[in-house]
């Protein structure tokens, strides 16, 4: 994000288009070299490779282990319900595709892409929020413990970054 900015949104040239990514390597290519173009390339098709697999494997682990959990399910079907294969994991699969659906009738796939980009970022600094507080709060029993303080440490660093770019970012957009 930080190049395309520094590449196209500086320059006032709008992505727009399917050809974002190959138009992205060939500035970068322009400016550093083939190595730029390969780099960026091989880099972004990872980056969604591995958020695609990711969320194939996740939502429905997630999608099953939090229906167990409200049913009160114990441990050990729990644990069963949440592998591939299992009803609840099949469940989840079929609601990945069919929850977007809806999407696809509004006009505008970027403002989409936009609020669950805004919603996504929202995730890391929630999770560091939560690590800080419940294995802080709560007394573990062995072999399991509380938060280290380099683990503490780091989890404060993430929150204040996090909390810096986002009022960075607010205080930008309301100034233009």
């Amino acid at each position: 994000m930080l190049i395309s900015n520094r590449v196209f949104h500086a320059a006032g040239v709008a992505i727009t288009d399917r050809e974002a990514v190959s138009r992205m390597a060939g500035a970068l290519s322009a400016i550093i070299g083939p190595v730029g173009f390969y780099t960026y390339s091989l880099g972004f098709w990872a980056a969604v490779l591995a958020s695609l697999v990711g969320v194939w494997k996740s939502i429905p682990t997630v999608f099953a282990d939090c229906f167990c959990l409200l049913r009160g399910v114990p441990s050990d079907p729990r644990n069963l319900a949440i592998q591939p294969g299992q009803p609840l994991y099949r469940a989840g699969l079929l609601f990945m595709p069919l929850a977007s659906v809806p999407f696809s009738f509004f006009g505008s796939p970027l403002v989409i892409v936009i609020a669950f980009t805004v919603l996504g970022s929202l995730c890391v600094p929630f999770v560091a929020a939560t690590l800080l507080y419940l294995n802080n709060r709560i007394a573990f029993s062995p072999p399991m413990r509380s938060n280290r303080l380099a683990t503490n440490v780091v989890l404060g660093v993430i929150l204040i970054l996090f909390g810096f770019v986002g009022v960075w970012e607010i205080t930008e957009l309301i100034g233009n």
